[in-house]
């Protein structure tokens, strides 16, 4: 059973062409997670009063367009059926009927229309927007996560103790498969960036390890400065492999492959332990947005 939520692109998580971001758009995909499981009583809190946790183990998204400020958009996801540890869940984000916008000024004209409308009681439901357009969805993707025990953090197999009455979904967004992500040196090559970093008290989540999108912050910040430049991402696979912690010394490591794809890697710096893995494809940007346009 999908579990959508209307969304507005807004002026904090946009570019500087008034794009949404890529980091945005994984933050949205774990907003709405969070708000879908929260609904089942599936939280983190929730589920930290039975003694476990939420963890995301590996993901992957395809992006075939980016919307810009003020666009208007739906972000969909459900649950799927369980793969031997892993809880499985998938995401299709797509732009609300009328929500692709020809005009920043359409825009906001359209944005006073909805907020008059929620200012007055009746009929206020109406103007949300409930059917995607008739297109694919902009961003798909997939996930897999699991549940530990949040003293031993052995992991907890699926069942329907766990996961309650949430309804699973049928359709794959993206096949479930995660490819492995090799390093640099599997590949014969250097660290084009190396970059050495400590988490902060805003890098700590609920859990009290980094928080996952501070990983993809990261690998977002220290790119080969020759490389990004008029590029947006195609398709990024993440894999976090272990939980770094507040004060721990990080290395934070890109390197260029062929046919614009990224190697991301994230270690500790004290023993080399690996804590996050990532490959990215870059396109052209022009190729995967339209420009920002006023009347």
């Amino acid at each position: 059973m999908k579990y959508t939520l209307p969304f507005t692109i807004p002026s904090t998580d946009m570019d500087d062409h008034l794009r949404f971001t890529t980091l945005a758009m994984i933050t949205a995909v774990q907003e709405v997670t969070s708000v879908h499981y929260a609904s089942g009583g599936l939280s983190i809190p929730h589920l930290q009063r039975q003694g476990i946790t939420w963890v995301l183990v590996k993901q992957r998204f395809e992006i075939s367009e980016y919307p810009l400020w003020m666009d208007e958009v739906l972000l969909s996801t459900w649950a799927k059926q369980a793969k031997g540890p892993f809880f499985l869940r998938d995401f299709s984000f797509s732009f609300n009927k009328n929500g692709k916008k020809a005009t920043l000024d359409q825009a906001f004209r359209d944005f006073q229309v909805k907020k008059e409308g929620f200012c007055k009681e009746e009929g206020s439901i109406s103007v949300v927007e409930k059917e995607a357009e008739s297109q694919k969805p902009f961003l798909k993707g997939t996930s897999a996560w699991m549940v530990l025990d949040a003293k031993s953090l052995k992991p907890i197999r699926p069942s329907e103790n766990v996961m309650g009455t949430l309804e699973m979904g049928t359709e794959d967004a993206l096949p479930s498969q995660f490819s492995k992500i090799p390093l640099a040196e599997d590949l014969g090559k250097k660290w084009d960036c190396v970059q050495e970093i400590e988490p902060t008290v805003l890098d700590i989540d609920v859990n009290d390890h980094v928080n996952n999108l501070s990983y993809i912050r990261w690998i977002l910040s220290y790119l080969p400065k020759t490389f990004y430049k008029g590029m947006l991402i195609e398709s990024i696979d993440t894999y976090f492999m272990s939980s770094a912690l507040f004060n721990q010394r990080l290395l934070v490591r890109s390197s260029e492959c062929e046919d614009g794809k990224l190697l991301h890697s994230i270690i500790r710096k004290d023993d080399g332990t690996d804590v996050f893995r990532a490959e990215s494809r870059w396109k052209k940007a022009e190729l995967l947005s339209r420009q920002a346009c006023i009347e």
